[in-house]
């Protein structure tokens, strides 16, 4: 008997997602799995088409928009440099769409990093993001490392102290990826504070000296928002007041 030859089919995630997604964000709390969207949930679902995040609507395969009504969107989950977008600053990684967070104007919608201690956004290589009417507020990058303090020491000369670490760059956004923003006031952020330098050691030897103490980092640059990929500015200001 002849036996057909099955066809066989590969789908990808743009043949079962729809092209497009709009999420809105019924809460302005900072929150996760709590039976609503937030802002940081919904950009999970984003970062992950066709995933179930929170309360939120699936993200699709193509452009997605997330909209904000008028309202502080505080962020408060606390937990610098981490990348997962679960603590800490709002991390847009998502390279699969095109992505927009619309407010309501820049005089009613506000993403505020006031109490949190860490930028606003991270914009990862690979991502893009629009931003339109809306502000982004309050936020600072991390601080550098304190150095440690230099050994004391008995027969000679305390050791030096060692140099404080660089402050992080992009106090409001740190973009590396591909960001425009339209109808957008980026105010009262700024980037992280160089790590103070380590006190000399202290010498109890008759002829030792107290050693040297190490230098203060750097501070980090781009307060309102640092850019290492591409930022298209529209309609907008980015200051510090």
């Amino acid at each position: 008997n002849d036996t057909a030859t099955p066809e066989i089919y590969t789908l990808s995630l743009h043949d079962v997602l729809p092209i497009s997604s709009t999420i809105t964000v019924n809460t302005t709390t900072d929150t996760l799995g709590a039976n609503a969207c937030s802002l940081r949930e919904a950009i999970s679902a984003t970062n992950a088409p066709g995933s179930q995040v929170g309360d939120c609507t699936v993200a699709s395969a193509g452009a997605d928009t997330i909209v904000l009504g008028s309202g502080d969107y505080e962020l408060s989950l606390a937990g610098a440099d981490e990348t997962a977008n679960q603590t800490g600053d709002l991390n847009v990684f998502g390279t699969q769409a095109a992505v927009t967070i619309a407010g309501a104007g820049e005089d009613g919608t506000s993403i505020d990093a006031s109490g949190l201690g860490d930028r606003v956004l991270n914009v990862a290589a690979g991502a893009t993001l629009t931003l339109s009417d809306l502000k982004v507020v309050g936020g600072i990058a991390p601080s550098g490392q304190n150095g440690a303090n230099g050994a004391n020491s008995s027969t000679g000369d305390g050791g030096p102290g060692e140099n404080g670490g660089p402050g992080e760059n992009g106090g409001g956004i740190l973009n590396a990826g591909t960001l425009t923003l339209d109808r957008v006031t980026v105010n009262s952020n700024h980037a992280g504070e160089g790590g103070n330098g380590g006190n000399g050691g202290a010498s109890t030897s008759s002829s030792g000296a107290g050693g040297p103490g190490g230098y203060g980092g750097t501070p980090g640059s781009g307060g309102g928002v640092y850019n290492s990929g591409t930022l298209t500015v529209t309609h907008s200001t980015i200051s510090y007041k």
